[in-house]
């Protein structure tokens, strides 16, 4: 059995996140990477039963992020990782990055955001 790092990279996604009510009212595109660590017999077995489904996984954080308002990025990241890690029994860790392309504020940057690492 090995300890695998399962990744979603650069998933886009459309949320409603924000300080300010027009942003939580009007939404805005993030970009989500998602990195979940298990033990997993996989590697050995073959089985997609053995590991963690990234589709699955991705889904799961596209309806999150669509589904919830909340201020703060941080916030977001805790919402999806305490769902991954009851929708996965097996994930032991996950990190949840999430960056807002284009932020308004008064500066130019190609993007903010958080990385947030969680424990089971």
């Amino acid at each position: 059995m090995a300890k695998s790092h399962i990744y979603v990279n650069q998933l886009e996604v459309y949320g409603y996140i924000g300080v300010s009510e027009e942003e939580r009212k009007i939404g805005h595109r993030l970009i989500l990477n998602l990195e979940m660590a298990a033990w997993t017999p996989a590697s050995e077995t073959d089985h997609i039963q053995g590991t963690i489904d990234y589709a699955e996984a991705a889904a799961l954080a596209n309806r999150l992020v669509s589904d919830t308002k909340c201020q703060t990025l941080e916030r977001l990241a805790q919402v999806i990782a305490n769902a991954l890690f009851a929708q996965f029994s097996t994930l032991d860790e996950v990190i949840v990055t999430i960056l807002k392309p284009l932020p308004p504020m008064p500066l130019v940057a190609e993007s903010v955001g958080v990385k947030c690492r969680f424990q089971r």
